[in-house]
């Protein structure tokens, strides 16, 4: 059975202010990534490269405090996607004296796969390399 009591300490309310809080946070955060893929292309053919933007700066009162430049650079990511199953890939791997792991069943962790990638041990047929431009902000 479960009580109740209508008092509370001041670690409840908190923590219940806290939890409503990240729940409004959590919301919030998923509609700014939202606003902020829909523009980064626009956003890439603008700057072409790189530019400078002054941004204000505000106390908690609302009122101007400074002002600094922002820089805003055109980056790049890079996913590696395996494109070969893992007895292929540990194949490759046991005739060439890579790691793998030897674990059964036999198989090569993505990380390793990247790894052998990143260094160029692994052959270029097993995989395809993915690259998004991206928006950085300085």
């Amino acid at each position: 059975m479960v009580s109740s009591t209508l008092r509370s300490t001041k670690n409840l309310t908190n923590f219940v202010r806290l939890s409503d809080e990240s729940k409004t946070l959590s919301a919030r955060l998923k509609i700014v990534e939202r606003e902020l893929t829909a523009l980064t292309p626009e956003i890439l053919e603008t700057i072409q490269g790189s530019r400078a933007v002054k941004m204000d700066d505000f106390d908690e009162n609302g009122l101007k405090t400074g002002s600094r430049i922002r820089l805003i650079t055109e980056g790049a990511t890079e996913s590696i996607k395996r494109t070969c199953d893992d007895e292929t890939a540990v194949h490759f791997c046991k005739q060439n004296g890579l790691k793998f792991s030897t674990r059964s069943p036999e198989f090569v962790a993505p990380a390793t796969f990247s790894a052998l990638v990143r260094s160029s041990q692994m052959n270029v047929d097993f995989y395809t390399i993915d690259v998004t431009r991206i928006v950085v902000v300085t």
